[in-house]
């Protein structure tokens, strides 16, 4: 029994090595959690040391008052482990003095019922002269009432919700912090396990409570998670915590229906997207029915509505996904962009260029109207002034028509694409641009078919090339040729002519769809080639021909079915 009599002393250290952990994380306190573990770290040394001079106590007096000191570690370690386990994990919401306040209220109702607890037996029933010292540790008899086993389980209900908080970022975390938590669960899983030990067999020793002592296995643990993990350096940030802080930062409304669309989740961006409150648990349809008909509808392109908000009418472009469990849907996700600006200027950009457009047909048509007259009443020796005014006038024309179809397949981007013979565009367009042309020769290299996905404008685009190719021939017979090359995952069409070549600030139109404002007359039927490429979703190149000329090429991807719309 000799080396027994050595706890107390055992005990005291122990105490110091809390203390010394305690004061460590008061140092940085700033951190997320630091101070809650300086407070459990410090009541677990009072504790300790309570527990200490309780065992070396030599009176009845002594050994009542560090009994009922050992309660305040008892009682409010558990409060500051939970409150610790949330601020590590990053549940600060939960976290604040009303919800402290409201944890730290059964503790104190224990310290006034464990001090009085003379005048009313309401904890323990004893009596003084059950004290006893004999060749151990001072003992004594008693009997415990029901508010000491309500005191013990609120005790160790607020442990394992800790624990239950420090497992579930252990397995939300994918093994990122696994080492430092798995430390701090073992530190207090030991003296808990060891205080469920007392309480139902009283432990090994007569008169040594186990929980101190299984605080070295806390104080080991503690140590290695502060200096060998870094506890307080790196912060764990949970995938909930930033799902949430996603959400929350998202410039997005987002809204999160079940299979019933009832909403279960959404942001502070998706309040401000209808007139109506939102709540969890109501129908989607009760709250924004344009989302709601959405749902309904089987159109992936068109997810544009108008919604009301209490800052007037919004415009919203709707991205639909679905959540899935396994092989199930058990909800959807709506992404609502707000391009409410952008509506407003398209409508702006629409109202002007239809007035131009018509304006430049009205003043073109009259141009070449009074052009007519004046060539039949000028001398033939002016006819060159009438024809530089006709040709200003068709260049006008022209650039108004390209603009009409730029702006037409801007408008439609990706949604018009389906499923196109390239070789049946490449001959039609050829005869089309031959007519135009009073029969200029046009090569082509063609196999039976190629299938490709391309927007349904896409013969545009060759009408283009081939139009521009004649028109800055430098030759009365320009080699232009047309070549499809087909391909498993993409097919080759490639323009080729001899001529001098297209300009540097034009070719960098469709090498890089960059355009100053100087360059933007000639280039604009350039641009609709890049238009319709892009929206095609295929790509373009130029090159040099040997030893002069262009060559254009644009590579689409090969359609999947040989069903052509």
């Amino acid at each position: 029994m000799t080396e027994i009599r050595f706890l107390p002393l055992a005990l005291v250290a122990l105490s110091g090595g809390a203390t010394a952990i305690a004061w460590y994380g008061y140092r940085r306190q700033e951190l997320p959690g630091a101070g809650a573990f300086a407070a459990l770290a410090g009541l677990m040394g009072v504790w300790t040391a309570a527990h200490a001079f309780r065992l070396a106590s030599a009176t009845f007096e002594g050994f009542w008052i560090w009994v009922n000191v050992e309660w305040i570690g008892i009682m409010f370690a558990p409060v500051a482990w939970l409150v610790f386990a949330l601020r590590y994990a990053g549940q600060h919401q939960y976290v604040t003095r009303r919800s402290i306040a409201a944890l730290c209220v059964v503790p104190l109702v224990v310290q006034v019922l464990v001090w009085t607890n003379p005048f009313h037996g309401l904890v323990r029933d004893g009596d003084p002269s059950a004290f006893a010292i004999g060749t151990g540790y001072p003992t004594w008899g008693v009997a415990f009432e029901l508010p000491y086993y309500l005191a013990i389980g609120y005790s160790f209900l607020l442990v394992l919700a800790g624990a239950a908080v420090l497992l579930a970022l252990l397995g939300t975390s994918q093994g990122l912090y696994r080492g430092r938590t798995t430390a701090l669960l073992l530190g207090v899983f030991a003296p808990s396990l060891a205080g469920g030990w007392q309480l139902l067999y009283d432990g090994p020793i007569p008169g040594v409570d186990p929980t101190p002592v299984a605080f070295s296995v806390s104080m080991v643990c503690f140590g290695w998670a502060l200096f060998e993990r870094d506890l307080f350096e790196v912060v764990p940030v949970s995938p909930l915590v930033a799902s949430r802080t996603v959400l929350a930062e998202m410039e997005s409304g987002v809204i999160v229906v079940d299979t019933r669309r009832r909403i279960v989740e959404y942001n502070a961006r998706a309040t401000e997207c209808t007139d109506r409150e939102l709540s969890r648990g109501t129908r989607l349809e009760e709250v924004a029915e344009p989302l709601a008909a959405i749902l309904d509808s089987d159109d992936d392109v068109d997810r544009s509505v108008v919604m009301g908000t209490a800052s007037g009418t919004r415009h919203y472009d709707v991205e639909v996904s679905d959540i899935e469990r396994g092989a199930h849907i058990v909800g959807r996700l709506l992404l609502l962009h707000d391009v409410t600006e952008q509506a407003l200027r398209e409508q702006q950009l629409d109202v002007l260029n239809r007035v131009l457009r018509h304006n430049v047909r009205h003043d073109t048509n009259l141009m070449l109207g009074h052009s007519s007259i004046l060539r039949e009443t000028l001398p033939s020796d002016q006819h060159e002034h009438v024809e530089q005014i006709e040709a200003a006038a068709e260049n006008l024309a022209t650039l108004s028509e390209r603009s009409r179809l730029a702006e037409r397949t801007m408008g439609e981007a990706s949604a018009n694409r389906q499923t196109i013979d390239l070789v049946s565009v490449v001959e039609q367009t050829v005869v089309d641009v031959r007519a135009s042309r009073d029969g200029d020769p046009i090569s082509t290299t063609l196999p039976d078919r190629a299938p490709v996905v391309a927007h349904e404008s896409f013969e545009l685009a060759l009408e283009e090339l081939l139009s521009n190719a004649f028109e800055h021939a430098d030759r009365p017979a320009p080699d232009v040729t047309v070549t499809v090359e087909r391909g498993q995952a993409e097919t080759i069409l490639r323009v080729s002519d001899d001529g001098p070549g297209i300009p540097d600030h034009e070719r960098e139109v469709l090498e890089t769809g960059q355009e100053t404002a100087l360059e933007h007359t000639s280039g604009l039927g350039l641009w609709l080639v890049t238009w319709l490429v892009r929206v095609s979703g295929g790509t373009l190149d130029i090159a040099d021909r040997s030893p002069r000329g262009t060559i254009v090429e644009i590579a689409l991807h090969a359609a999947t079915t040989e069903s052509i719309e």
